[in-house]
C-alpha cells in the first residue's frame, strides 16, 4: 500500500500496526465527530463539547496518519464529510485548539499522495481528496455526484464493477485498472474499496483509496520489451521464443505443423579470439539482419538469438517441406554475403569474415509433439556440422508425427 505524504513526525516502522484497543479508539473518536455534528451547530459553543471534539480529532489526524494499515485507512473518505460539514456549520465560534487539530486532519487528508474517494449507493462520487488534481487534472468540487464506473476505462469496467460487488460482502481486494485523466488520456491506479456502515451496521456509502502508478505500470511494460529483444542483435530474445514455445504448448494445435530451425556459428570462439569482441559482435549482428530480413514476410515468424552464437527460428502453419527451403535459403545467403560483402570496393564496409553456420530443422504435428521437435533440431543442426567435416550423414526424420 502507497505511502502517505511526508509528515514531520513519520512514525516508525515499529508503529506502523495498532491493537485492537487503539483501532477501537480511532473509530470511536471519529463516530463521536460524526454525532456531535449531526446534533447541531447550537451546541459548538459548548466547552464540553469543544473539549471532546478537540481530543477526538487529534487522535484521528494522529492515527491516520499511520494509514498504512488496511482497518485505520477505510473510513478515511469519511473525515472529508466531516471537514465540510463543520466548515458548513459555526467554524468561527470553534476555540484555536479545535481549529488546529481540523487543520492538521485536512492537511493530511487532502496533501496526501493517495486518492480518496466516498461514493454513495448509486456509485456516485460524494466527496474526494485534492490529491486528484495532481494525478488525474480534476477539481474535487468537479467530480460531485459523477458515477465512478464512467471514470473507469472500458475494458476494465467489468473487473471494477465485480470489485465493488466483492467490496459490498467484506472483501477488501486490491487491483490495478485504468481511470480516466481530464485530458482524456488514462492513468493507472491501484485501488482498495471498502463498504462503510452506519451505527446500525448498514451499508451507506463505499470508501475507495487510490494511488497513481502509472510510472510504475509504463516501467514494468518497458522491462518486459527489454526482456522480450536481445540487445546484441535486436532479434527477439531467448526468453520471448520460451514464452511462445509454452503457449503453443497448451494451444488446440490450429498453428500446427510447427518448425523449428536451429542455428549455431561455426568457429566462432576462434574468430572472437582473432579478431576481438567488436568484430565478432558485428558478425552476429550481420547473420541476424541476413535472418530478419529473410522472414520478416510473416509477422508469426520468429527469429531469436537463443543464446552466445546460437539463433533459432519459430515457424507456424510449416510444414517441413517448407521449412527445408527456409534451411536451404539461409545457407544460400551466406554464400552471398561471403561472396560480396567480404568483398566490397568500399573498405570500409567490407567485411573482415566470412558467415558460416550449421543448420538443422524438425517439425512437430502437435502440441504434443513440440519438445520432440525442439530436441531433434537441435541434433539435425549438430549433425549437419559433422557433414561439413565428415560428408553426408543419415539423418533423422525432420517430422515429427
Amino acid at each position: 500500500m502507497t505511502e502517505p505524504g511526508s509528515h514531520e513526525h513519520e512514525p516508525k516502522p515499529s508503529q506502523e500496526r495498532m491493537d485492537d484497543e487503539q483501532l477501537g479508539s480511532i473509530f470511536d473518536a471519529q463516530d463521536l465527530v460524526t454525532r456531535h455534528i449531526r446534533d447541531g451547530a447550537e451546541k459548538i459553543g459548548s466547552p464540553k463539547f469543544r473539549e471532546r471534539l478537540t481530543g477526538a480529532v487529534a487522535i484521528v489526524a494522529a492515527a491516520l496518519h499511520s494509514v498504512r494499515y488496511q482497518e485505520g485507512g477505510q473510513r478515511l473518505s469519511r473525515l472529508l464529510r466531516v471537514r465540510r460539514e463543520l466548515e458548513m456549520s459555526d467554524l468561527d465560534r470553534l476555540d484555536t485548539d479545535v481549529r488546529r487539530s481540523l487543520d492538521r486532519l485536512d492537511g493530511f487528508v487532502s496533501g496526501g499522495i493517495d486518492i480518496y474517494v466516498e461514493l454513495d449507493l448509486e456509485g456516485c462520487i460524494y466527496s474526494i481528496n485534492e490529491a486528484i488534481t495532481k494525478a488525474a487534472g480534476y477539481e474535487p468540487e468537479g467530480l460531485d455526484d459523477m458515477k465512478f464506473i464512467h471514470l473507469v476505462h472500458p475494458d476494465d469496467l467489468e473487473m471494477v464493477e465485480g470489485w465493488f460487488g466483492n467490496a459490498s460482502k467484506g472483501k477488501n481486494e486490491e487491483i490495478d485498472f485504468r481511470f480516466r485523466a481530464l485530458d482524456g488520456d488514462y492513468r493507472w491506479m491501484s485501488a482498495t474499496a471498502n463498504t462503510i456502515v452506519n451505527s446500525a451496521g448498514e451499508p451507506y456509502s463505499t470508501g475507495v483509496r487510490m494511488n497513481d502508478i502509472t510510472q510504475r505500470k509504463q516501467l514494468e511494460e518497458n522491462l518486459e520489451e527489454i526482456a522480450l529483444v536481445d540487445s546484441g542483435t535486436g532479434l527477439r530474445s531467448k526468453y520471448f521464443f520460451n514464452q511462445e514455445m509454452d503457449r503453443l504448448r497448451i494451444s488446440r494445435g490450429e498453428e500446427y505443423p510447427v518448425s523449428i530451425i536451429f542455428i549455431d556459428m561455426d568457429d566462432f570462439k576462434a574468430l572472437n579470439k582473432r579478431l576481438g569482441h567488436p568484430v565478432a559482435d558485428q558478425l552476429l549482428r550481420d547473420f541476424a539482419e541476413l535472418l530478419n530480413n529473410h522472414f520478416r514476410i510473416r509477422k508469426s515468424d520468429i527469429v531469436a538469438r537463443f543464446g552466445g552464437d546460437e539463433f533459432v527460428v519459430l515457424l507456424k502453419n510449416c510444414p517441413p517441406e517448407i521449412a527445408e527451403q527456409h534451411v536451404q535459403t539461409i545457407k544460400d545467403l551466406m554464400a552471398w554475403f561471403n561472396e560480396y560483402k567480404t568483398k566490397d570496393s568500399d573498405k570500409e564496409k567490407a567485411r573482415p569474415y566470412e558467415i558460416h553456420a550449421s543448420v538443422g530443422t524438425a517439425t512437430a504435428s502437435s502440441p504434443d509433439l513440440l519438445d520432440t521437435a525442439l530436441n531433434l533440431a537441435d541434433l539435425n543442426m549438430y549433425d549437419d556440422k559433422d557433414d561439413d567435416e565428415s560428408g553426408p550423414a543419415d539423418l533423422p526424420s525432420r517430422l515429427v508425427q
